[in-house]
Parts: structure tokens; sequence; C-alpha cells
């Protein structure tokens, strides 16, 4: 076995190479030359630390960790946020209790992610990273590698910020939410917030279109934890993938938050359930291969895993909800007369973590639909509505993959 692979544990160096550790030493070079104080070797850090220099070059190189006991000088030193330095040095220790196999602390990686939703694109490594570690790769060449390259920054950002302890809060009321998210907000900022909801009570809810939509994955989605579908027309499985591939690229699918995606679909061409899905995991893997060489088969074909589609039976009451009052953000009848009724065909819910929210997206989007398309968010009574509709069809996957709902209860259907 190589010897930049496996080290004595008597040493105090890691059995294998820890990829947190690995960007975390890396991480801190950077801090070195960018504190308030001015730039400063690793020797002067290595004495703030009370370490021996050769101990601290392990750290900095990813072979030795760092005792969550010193996060608190290391935040001292370098200006950084207490509470994040010893998150990090926490999980480092985590992923250091399994370094008998790569699998094992591939493993303790998911679960760390899956714990704490902040932590989580830290420790979200693809399989190019974890294939490097089981061939023994040198720490220099890991550090090197362009998924750990491309979390310096967010490393960077995370130790930087205060904690947001909003993921502990287990309410997806939009008051709780509120109520916790305001904390410690300066009370002028309350009344500027106060101020400009006023200026919008009673104008039509927020609309959106498809570059917002992507924008809302981009930036949430290592928040996604559960992720459902309702869809009028089984082809928009293919479109969203084929035709719109530049658009949505499906990039938290890879992340272990995220625990779903499960879409419901109206009866169609006679497909059956494990067709479309057949069909829906095709071009999202075509995405990938195309875009993503830094992905593995591995990577794949789990990420993949979290994928479910199911046919609805025909006139399942659930399609009603398609029959949409953009006004009055609720249910229209059929055949209303209504200006302000609208066919939609697209429903995507999106259940977010850190603080909890579930957040519905509709629209009328299809390939034959002529402009002006609508598009737009929901109300806080439609969404709930909806939400346990959707969630009542998959009770069965998530007893199956030991998932809590969320709205139904495991009892009900």
């Amino acid at each position: 076995m190589p010897t930049s692979k496996r080290r004595k544990k008597e040493e105090g160096i890691l059995t294998i190479a820890n990829p947190l550790g690995v960007l975390f030493g890396r991480t801190l070079q950077r801090f070195r030359g960018r504190t308030l104080d001015g730039p400063f070797n690793s020797e002067e850090m290595a004495h703030a630390l009370g370490l021996k220099y050769p101990s601290y070059r392990l750290v900095e190189t990813g072979a030795s960790p760092l005792r969550p006991s010193r996060s608190l000088l290391i935040a001292r030193k370098l200006q950084l946020e207490w509470s994040r330095v010893a998150q990090v040095l926490v999980a480092i220790q985590l992923l250091e209790e399994v370094n008998d196999s790569v699998e094992s602390m591939r493993r303790r990686a998911a679960e760390v992610a899956r714990q704490d939703i902040e932590l989580a694109p830290l420790v979200s490594y693809p399989d190019s990273v974890w294939s490097a570690i089981q061939n023994g790769t040198p720490l220099s060449a890991l550090a090197e590698n362009p998924a750990i390259v491309s979390l310096m920054d967010p490393m960077e950002q995370f130790l930087s910020q205060a904690a947001n302890l909003g993921f502990l809060q287990e309410s997806s009321q939009p008051s709780t939410i509120w109520g916790r998210a305001i904390e410690g907000t300066p009370p002028y900022y309350l009344e500027f917030l106060h101020n400009q909801i006023i200026s919008y009570k009673g104008m039509l809810p927020p609309r959106v279109n498809a570059d917002h939509l992507a924008e809302f994955e981009s930036q949430n989605r290592h928040r996604f934890r559960r992720i459902y579908g309702l869809l009028r027309d089984p082809e928009m499985l293919r479109v969203v993938t084929e035709e719109q591939g530049t658009t949505f690229d499906w990039p938290y699918l890879l992340f272990p938050t995220l625990e779903i995606l499960a879409i419901l679909v109206n009866p169609g061409k006679r497909h059956s359930s494990q067709k479309l899905l057949s069909i829906f995991k095709k071009g999202i893997s075509d995405i990938w291969r195309a875009e993503r060489p830094d992905l593995g088969e591995k990577d794949i074909e789990s990420a993949l895993g979290k994928v479910h589609v199911k046919v609805l039976d025909p006139g399942d009451p659930i399609s009603d909800f398609f029959e949409y009052d953009m006004t009055a953000e609720k249910q229209a009848q059929l055949g209303s007369e209504s200006k302000s009724f609208v066919m939609l065909n697209n429903l995507w819910m999106y259940e977010l973590g850190g603080p909890r929210n579930t957040v519905i997206f509709v629209d009328n989007f299809s390939e034959k639909i002529q402009d002006p398309l609508f598009a737009s968010s929901c109300s806080w009574d439609f969404t709930n509505a909806l939400a346990t509709r959707i969630e009542e069809k998959w009770l069965p996957e998530l007893r199956q993959a030991e998932l809590p709902p969320h709205y139904a209860t495991l009892e009900s259907g």
C-alpha cells in the first residue's frame, strides 16, 4: 500500500487522506495571507497555536487533524467565527474515526452532510475525489483536485460568517420561520421590511420565469431535502432534460442532503411508471456525462436512485390542482369564466432545510403553449393543501426509505 495513502496512527497522522482536512488546511494557508494584521508565515501560526512547526505543517497539508480545543486560538488569530471553526474541526474528527476504509469515510461524510445542512457542501465530494484517495494520491496532488479547489471559496465564506441556527428549526410554518429569522435584526430594518410588506398588500403574488426558478435552485441546492413534481403531461419528463438541460442540470441530486425526488404524472401515452422513470433518468445522466466529467458511474447511480416517477390513476382528485385561480391563489372550477382562471401544466414543490420551508412553483408551460406564459409561486394555504395531498401519494416510498412525512401521516391512506 503506498505510503502516501496509509500512515501510522501512532504518529497522529490519518490512515487514509481526509478530504475535509485537506480542504481546511488549504484554506488556512489562504487565510494566513489575508488577516487584518497582514500576512504571516506558518511558523508564526504554529506559535500562536502552541504547536511545533512540523506539527502545524502537517495540519496545513491535511496529514494530521487539529484538535477542536484549538478552535478558539485559530479563530482569534485569523479573525474567523469560532463556532464555524469548531464545527469543521469536529467534522474532521468524525471522518478520522472511520479512516480504516474509503467507503466508511464516504458514508460518514454523507451522514455529516445530512445532519448539518450548512456544512453539507463542504463534505460532499464527487467520485473523482474518493477514487483519488483510494488510489493513494499524494496529499499535495489531492489538494489540487478541481473538486477540492472549487470548495475553497465556500469554506472561506463558511468560516467567516456567524452560524445560522435556523437549521435547528423544525416547524415549516411561515410565522415561526420569520420569528427565528429576525432575531437580532436591528429594529430599523424591521420597520423597513414592514413597510415593504404593506406596499405589496393586495398585489398579485410573485411571478417567475424559467431563469428565476433556475436561480432559486442554484442558490438553494444544498438546502433541498425533498422535491416533488406534479405534471399534467408525461412528455415534460423528456422536455425538462433534453430541451431544458442547459437551464436545469439537477445538481442537487448529487448532494446527500436531498432525500427524494418524486414526480406524479397524468396518464399519457400509456407509458408505465417504470418506462417514464427510465426516460427521465436517462435524460439526467446524459446531461451529467456531457457536462460533468468529474462524476463517476457510482456518483450517477447513487444520485438517480433517489428519483421516483408514478403515473396517476385516471380521474385522480389531485389533478384538480391543475385548475388554478391566479388572483385568489387557489383551486378553480374547470370551465370557470373568471379572467383569472388558468389551467396549470406543472407544479414543483421544494422542501428546504436551514430553516425548514416549503416553496411551490406552478406554471402552464408546455411545448404547445403560446405566450404569455403564466408562472408563479403560491400562497401558504395552497402550498399546505397540495403538500399534504402529494405526500400521501408517496407514503409507501417514504416508509421504505425510512423518511418521516412532514404533512401527511404514516397512518393515513
